[in-house]
């Protein structure tokens, strides 16, 4: 073979040994690459299912939180539909003397120098935001419907638990530094004395400091409370569907079922009804959910106070719905 028959081959060999190893560090690299990709996908996968794992133990303690809330809501709903009632009284001349001396009835002198707010737990709330950016929450309908209720409708509770405090705070300022009764006033097992009666009964500005108090308090306090306790309703029976528990009811309604009937007043009619194992007022084009506060009241987000009324045998006759200074009566229909 000649010298450059051989030389030609050597070259051959050397280039071919060349390709091989082009190739093979090739594959080397390719099987580091899928190696890694493979490795940050199951730790994503792991993290993801961390994240989400933590997500839903904060829901469940939301979820818990928001039934307490909803439960002081209903509270502070009971404390003002009382308060309406009073107001109602001595803005109609319907407390007398008597009424007054009855130490026991604390409620009438009180009336405008007492307040009660709504503290909301948020905790869990800032817990969550806190995972905002770990996991898609974005794309959870549960997420942008807990957002709503504690950037807003919580603010907004807030600044009338500010507003009702501020107020109570200059009544009870002027009170103090314009009667000479005040002190005696904090003894509640004292009577109140003439002075004291005389300016609930026939003082012009004590009526403005009740008609000031009946627009902050049972008016504009009562609306942000109830905003807020609609969404949490709601909020709370989706997360509870959310985390596969089975009763996420705030109440029971076969214990208002007292409630159920239509009631009429002259031409106009509305009606209580069960619908998915809740109470609903309706009439036409409205529709609302009810809720109870006590065996004989319950309260919808339209901000009234509706009252059963009944005969000596405890059958329901009538309901009395009470909008601040009004009231009107309706009638049940009693083929129902």
């Amino acid at each position: 073979m000649s010298l450059f028959t051989r030389k030609e081959r050597n070259q051959q060999l050397a280039k071919g040994k060349l390709v091989k190893y082009i190739t093979y560090a090739i594959g080397e690299i390719l099987l580091i690459v899928v190696g890694v990709l493979l490795a940050v996908m199951i730790n994503t996968k792991v993290a993801d299912s961390k994240n989400r794992a933590a997500i839903k133990n904060i829901y469940l303690r939301l979820y818990e939180d928001l039934g307490e809330d909803i439960k002081k809501a209903d509270q502070l709903l009971r404390y003002y539909a009382l308060k309406d009632s009073l107001i109602y009284e001595v803005m109609n001349d319907l407390v007398t003397e008597e009424d007054y001396l009855n130490v026991e009835n604390y409620r009438l002198r009180s009336l405008v120098i007492t307040y009660e707010v709504l503290e909301i737990q948020d905790q869990s709330f800032k817990s969550i935001m806190a995972l905002n950016n770990k996991v898609t929450l974005k794309q959870d309908s549960v997420f942008s419907k807990i957002k709503l209720l504690y950037f807003d409708k919580k603010s907004s509770v807030e600044r009338n638990n500010a507003y009702i405090t501020n107020m109570v705070i200059g009544n009870i300022d002027w009170i103090k530094f314009n009667t000479s009764w005040f002190s005696n006033f904090y003894f509640m097992d004292r009577p109140p004395t003439a002075t004291e009666i005389e300016f609930y009964l026939k003082n012009d500005i004590y009526r403005n400091l009740v008609t000031e108090y009946s627009q902050t308090g049972p008016g504009n306090h009562v609306r942000s409370v109830l905003s807020y306790r609609k969404s949490a309703g709601q909020l709370y029976a989706e997360l509870g569907n959310y985390l596969d528990i089975e009763n996420t009811s705030i109440y029971d309604g076969a214990q208002y079922e007292q409630f159920i009937g239509r009631y009429s007043i002259e031409e106009n009619s509305l009606e209580v009804v069960v619908k998915d194992a809740q109470l609903y007022l309706e009439q036409t084009g409205y529709s609302e959910q009810i809720i109870p506060l006590s065996s004989n009241c319950f309260t919808t987000s339209d901000g009234g106070f509706y009252y059963i009324t009944q005969n000596s045998s405890q059958q329901v006759t009538g309901l009395q719905v009470r909008y601040g200074g009004s009231r009107y009566n309706l009638q049940k229909q009693m083929d129902q």
